[in-house]
């Protein structure tokens, strides 16, 4: 979790009101402000710039919201829990 919102939040209730799906073997990190941390190894770093054009250029794209098993486990896992 990222951001402001994944350093406050208490992870079983997040869970328990139905914002994370129920993965079996899901293991879940706070790892802050991850903009900030990028601004500040880009003014600390001299190879900040570098090794992020190359972790750029070995990643892809996959949209999730054109993928049908994910429409379908995202639609159940948007129902807050009765009770």
């Amino acid at each position: 979790m990222a951001g402001a919102l994944g350093e406050h939040i208490e992870i079983e209730n997040f869970k328990r009101l139905g914002f994370l799906p129920g993965f079996p073997n899901a293991q879940w990190e706070f790892i802050g402000n991850t903009s900030l941390r990028a601004a500040e190894q880009t003014c600390l770093d001299p190879g900040f710039i570098k090794k992020a054009a190359t972790l750029r250029d070995h990643t892809r794209e996959l949209v999730l919201s054109a993928q049908k098993p994910f429409q379908e486990v995202f639609l159940q896992s948007i129902n807050f829990p009765k009770g």
